[in-house]
């Protein structure tokens, strides 16, 4: 629904971030710490990949530095038992290209470290989520050579 927000950095704190937009309109993102570490200081522009998650009492949008990332949440959120808040905990825990390689390798102990993951959680994400990250990883490497 809103591909992405383009704006000028109003606040930067732990979580998240206020763009203000060439409308006036102030948008609060929910960032991971990998995407924080993008944004620059206040007053200055940026552009981040977002995802609108809407519930029944609720509606949170989620920025993202890259595609990669975004890509990543999307397919975390798809995990029974993983919402929004913890694919942002994981997305924090190292950069998506690090991400895809401990889900290639089966590396339960990385998720299961990420705070809200117990081994159950963890397990579940790698089992379904190696198979669709096979050929992101893949591709990574042949980028990086």
């Amino acid at each position: 629904m809103i591909a992405h927000v383009s704006g000028e950095v109003m606040v930067r704190r732990a979580g998240e971030v206020i763009l203000d937009t060439a409308g006036g309109v102030g948008y609060r993102l929910s960032v991971s710490a990998e995407t924080l570490r993008a944004v620059p200081g206040s007053g200055r522009p940026v552009t981040l990949h977002s995802h609108l998650v809407m519930r029944d009492d609720a509606m949170q949008l989620f920025g993202f530095a890259t595609e990669s990332e975004r890509d990543l949440f999307l397919m975390l959120i798809g995990v029974q038992s993983v919402g929004p808040k913890v694919a942002l905990a994981v997305l924090s825990g190292g950069t998506p290209s690090e991400l895809l390689s401990a889900l290639a390798a089966g590396d339960v102990a990385r998720f299961q470290s990420v705070p809200g993951i117990g081994k159950r959680t963890a397990e579940r994400i790698i089992v379904e989520l190696r198979e669709k990250v096979a050929g992101a990883v893949a591709d990574e490497i042949v980028v990086t050579r």
